[in-house]
């Protein structure tokens, strides 16, 4: 008969592990979810929230920005050069791919505003317009998650177990994550 504290200690690994495959999923859903944001945006660079961050989002910041963060991340996992050639590669294909959607965007963003200010709302132009743009994004998605796949594939098996602990700590500290990390960086200790 097993002794009741190692049996304890058993389950508690085994809801660790669980917890950290679903914060890995989490980290790498997330990537996939907002890829398509950073490669899609309009033609003239120009984000909704413009206002608020000024063109520092435009799509050749978003590519390079993106292009970093999959440098970063395969230079913590032992990447080779070859191996990081390789996904610059694939992230140059993704964004001349994703270069389709930008015109898209735009021109959705300007229809949707037309029809919400119009004098009678057409419900019917709406939601054949939102029809549109949901098939758009749902091509983007595609081509993104074709992306992360192509990416993973440069990496070997270790090094994509790397790669995902690595995404689920850069989603740590972001939109309602733990903040624990970023106070480690002004010499304040986590909280819990």
């Amino acid at each position: 008969m097993q002794h009741p504290s190692h049996a304890s200690n058993t389950a508690a690994r085994g809801r660790s592990k669980w917890l950290a495959g679903v914060a890995v999923a989490s980290a790498l859903a997330g990537l996939v979810a907002v890829a398509p944001a950073a490669f899609a945006q309009p033609e003239d660079g120009a984000p909704a929230h413009r206002m608020e961050h000024g063109d520092r989002h435009g799509p050749g910041h978003m590519d390079k920005r993106m292009e970093r963060m999959v440098d970063r991340v395969f230079t913590k996992v032992g990447a080779t050069s070859e191996q990081k050639a390789r996904a610059q590669v694939i992230l140059k294909s993704a964004a001349e791919e994703m270069k389709q959607f930008r015109p898209e965007q735009g021109k959705g963003r300007a229809e949707m505003l037309a029809l919400l200010s119009a004098d009678t709302i057409d419900r019917d132009a709406l939601e054949q317009l939102r029809a549109q743009r949901h098939a758009h994004m749902e091509q983007a998605s595609r081509v993104m998650t074709k992306t992360m796949a192509d990416l993973a594939e440069v990496l070997t098996p270790e090094q994509r177990r790397e790669a995902a602990k690595s995404l689920a700590r850069m989603g740590e500290g972001r939109h309602g994550g733990k903040h624990g990390r970023h106070h480690q960086h002004h010499g304040d200790a986590p909280k819990g």
